[in-house]
């Protein structure tokens, strides 16, 4: 499905195993309802309106989610896109208050992309009731899950125990909050994390202080010789964490 808009409250199938929606608008009252325990793949991309609950979907392996700007699940009370952390969409007390959205049905996934925009708050929402991941071996995030500190990247690390590679897509930054209400880790007491994580990159246009200190803080996990990090303005450019601190040694304070 391309281009077009939903207006339906779900979508069924017992035999479907690769559902598309591209770039659709889901307008119904409440959120539309996804239901298809055979899908394999999955690609929800620049959709707006009412995010869709996932049901369960065992037979899941490949799963990307990027939900539009102009999502329904964005906080309405915050200045310019920003999200103010109290209202009903900011902390999750909304139609379905208690259980996930959408992470809960990719729970099987084996590859996973969750892709969000400034202000969008479905994902933070979530990790409240934030699901194991037990089979996801490659994860790709963007810059949601490090928006203000590593508290929401923490919680999916802990809930993924067989994890070998994580992917974070950091465009230029915007200053935005990603809200993880319930239970928040302290970051001086850090949770284990998999032991399979053997590759990690870091997808930026520049090195700032905020990309050095996300390396800082996942040298904490992994060895910094499994570190790449990639600049986007020459996508040739591909080096290692290690090969980047003895060409650029920083003090302490730039990592802070």
């Amino acid at each position: 499905m391309a281009s077009c808009i939903l207006s339906l409250d779900k979508i069924l199938s017992q035999s479907v195993k690769r559902l598309s929606i591209s770039g659709c608008d889901f307008l119904c009252d409440c959120r539309p309802r996804i239901a298809i325990s055979s899908l394999v793949w999955l690609l929800l991309d620049s959709f707006g309106g009412n995010v869709p609950l996932l049901g369960s979907m065992l037979s899941l392996k490949t799963a990307l989610v990027r939900p539009a700007a102009y999502s329904s699940d964005c906080c309405k009370g915050g200045e310019l896109g920003q999200c103010c952390g109290s209202c009903a969409e900011c902390t999750g007390d909304d139609d379905h208050s208690g259980r996930c959205v959408l992470l809960g049905g990719m729970s099987t996934a084996v590859n996973l992309e969750l892709v969000a925009h400034a202000g969008m708050l479905i994902f933070g929402r979530d990790l409240r009731w934030c699901p194991t991941f037990s089979n996801l071996k490659t994860l790709l995030l963007n810059d949601w899950c490090v928006a203000i500190d590593f508290r929401a990247l923490l919680c999916i690390l802990e809930h993924s125990p067989v994890l070998e590679k994580l992917t974070l897509q950091l465009c230029k930054r915007q200053e935005f909050i990603t809200v993880l209400a319930g239970n928040c880790y302290p970051l001086e007491k850090l949770p284990a994390i998999s032991e399979h994580l053997n590759t990690v990159e870091i997808r930026c246009r520049d090195i700032d202080g905020r990309v050095c200190r996300i390396l800082k803080f996942l040298s904490r996990f992994v060895s910094v010789t499994q570190i790449n990090i990639k600049l986007s303005a020459q996508l040739s450019t591909c080096f290692s964490f290690e090969t980047w601190l003895s060409a650029s040694p920083a003090n302490d304070d730039d990592y802070s």
